[in-house]
């Protein structure tokens, strides 16, 4: 079985590595793997080092007939069973090369920002020529059929997470980060948009008991934006409220934190609450889609409702007043990421998904 995986550039180390690993795991269970991305990108070194053959190229436009041409003639050249499109222009530009071509397309989505309504939907997820949609999480998958894709075409895959990649994550101390020695770290990883609701972390702040040595710690790109300075500037507990902003070691603070809070709006599934859950730290989240099929409520973390400041503020306090049961929560979590949400699971889950399509020809 040949399979092409078109994946796009990507700056963060970690903005593609479970699709990374994942797609190694397939060339480990024995199928011929090929990736276009450009050099740039940050899984090309690790796809090299894995002896999967990487073409050095990226789509520049939804429609790049350049692209177009040039992915059809390998798609010929090499008789790929299956091209398997993960994000943007890859998805477009992909599926309009396969037209009329023997080979069977599988796209990628991970989230819940997609409509039918939206004209580019045909471009991508909607278009006839899609034989299956490998959706992040069962939300995604429900959410699709919502938008008049059939059942039968949609495969709910959780996104795979390698907790050795964890092992050699240095803590801070608390003195790095500005705090109190004897302070209970909470945790928050997240850009800045709406979605991820970072307002309502600041605003939980406030029903914190205030002789607490709770602090809560939030990074991200852009939390220097006024909305949030003013939101933390305005809060009675705005001293154990720390903006960090954008740090490239961000991974380090959620490693060092006793617990891990993710207020957001909409989850397609959460990568920094498995990387929360992989070191062991339970994770507060709220009802926000997909996110919350990573836990067992009240198990192996807290799910509490979407933009309700106070129902954080109560998660916290309640973890934090029992720290025994905060610890076995965290254990709980961990042993979920390792039993279910493991790159071998998804790698295992994408072979299967590939055989099945290929016996169907």
């Amino acid at each position: 079985m040949k399979i092409l995986v078109i994946t796009p550039f990507h700056p963060s180390p970690v903005g593609l590595l479970a699709e990374c690993e994942a797609t190694i795991g397939l060339k480990k269970r024995g199928l011929e793997v090929n990736v276009m991305t450009p050099h740039k990108s940050s899984s090309y070194d690790l796809y090299k080092e894995n002896g999967i053959d990487v073409i050095d190229f990226e789509p520049t436009k939804k429609i790049d007939f350049k692209a177009i041409f040039f992915i059809r003639k390998l798609i010929k050249e090499k008789g790929y069973d299956i091209i398997y499109l993960i994000r943007g222009k890859g998805i477009t530009n992909g599926i309009i090369a396969s037209i009329g071509l023997p080979v069977k397309v599988v796209t990628y989505l991970g989230s819940t920002s997609f409509y039918w309504y939206d004209p580019t939907a045909y471009l991508t997820h909607l278009n006839p020529r899609v034989d299956k949609i490998v959706c992040v999480s069962h939300d995604v998958k429900n959410h699709l059929q919502a938008q008049f894709i059939k059942k039968r075409k949609l495969v709910a895959i959780h996104k795979g997470f390698n907790i050795d990649t964890l092992t050699n994550v240095q803590l801070f101390t608390k003195k790095e980060l500005g705090l109190p020695d004897e302070s209970f770290l909470v945790s928050c990883l997240g850009r800045s948009n709406r979605v991820k609701g970072i307002r309502y972390l600041i605003e939980a702040a406030q029903y914190l008991d205030k002789n607490s040595n709770i602090h809560i710690v939030i990074v991200g790109i852009n939390l220097k934006l006024k909305e949030y300075q003013s939101l933390r500037n305005n809060s009675p507990a705005k001293d154990r409220i720390h903006l960090f902003g954008f740090m490239p070691d961000a991974i380090r603070i959620t490693a060092t934190s006793d617990l891990y809070v993710q207020p957001s709006l909409n989850e397609g599934l959460g990568r920094a609450i498995m990387e929360a859950m992989g070191f062991g730290i339970a994770p507060i989240i709220t009802d926000a889609g997909g996110c919350t099929e990573l836990i067992e409520n009240g198990k192996s973390g807290i799910i509490v409702p979407v933009k309700d400041p106070k129902a954080i503020a109560d998660a916290i306090t309640y973890l934090y007043n029992n720290p025994e049961l905060k610890e076995a929560m965290g254990r709980k979590a961990k042993e979920r990421i390792l039993n279910h949400f493991s790159i071998d699971n998804t790698a295992d889950k994408l072979f299967n998904l590939f055989s099945e399509l290929i016996k169907k020809n």
